[in-house]
């Protein structure tokens, strides 16, 4: 383990969502909301992504990968046996079949549909913070 690389990559992560997601306060309490400018998501976007960006920038600094193409086929590599993929899957599939077995009485529960709507964004933004960590640990 790289102690420095994972020192340069924490930096830069907290160094891009602290000034993107910091700039979204000020604004804020300025009264420019991202509801009233669409221009904000850009800030809003780029802190989310922080982990990503920061792990390309230290990887390529350190010589590590040699460019964009062979960090994204790192990312898009398989590194562990197929089962745990597809128990991953099915815990997502128990979701929607726990609302339906939860006991009457909750007064507000979203439709199940919702689940199955929101999967890819979940794995797509849960899944960006395993991109910025894939190289750095190992």
């Amino acid at each position: 383990m790289n102690k420095k690389l994972i020192f340069n990559f924490l930096l830069l992560t907290f160094s891009i969502m602290i000034i993107f997601n910091g700039l979204l306060l000020v604004l804020g309490q300025l009264g420019i909301l991202i509801n009233d400018h669409i221009w904000l998501y850009v800030p809003y976007i780029v802190g989310g992504l922080s982990t990503i960006i920061a792990s390309y920038f230290v990887l390529k600094n350190n010589n590590i990968i040699t460019g964009f193409i062979e960090w994204i086929k790192n990312i898009f590599t398989i590194k562990t046996s197929i089962k745990y993929y597809v128990f991953t899957v099915l815990l997502y599939l128990t979701v929607p079949v726990m609302f339906v077995l939860i006991p009457p009485g909750l007064e507000r529960m979203e439709p199940v549909y919702l689940f199955f709507a929101l999967l890819p964004v979940m794995v797509i933004g849960g899944g960006l913070e395993e991109a910025g960590w894939r190289y750095i640990t190992t």
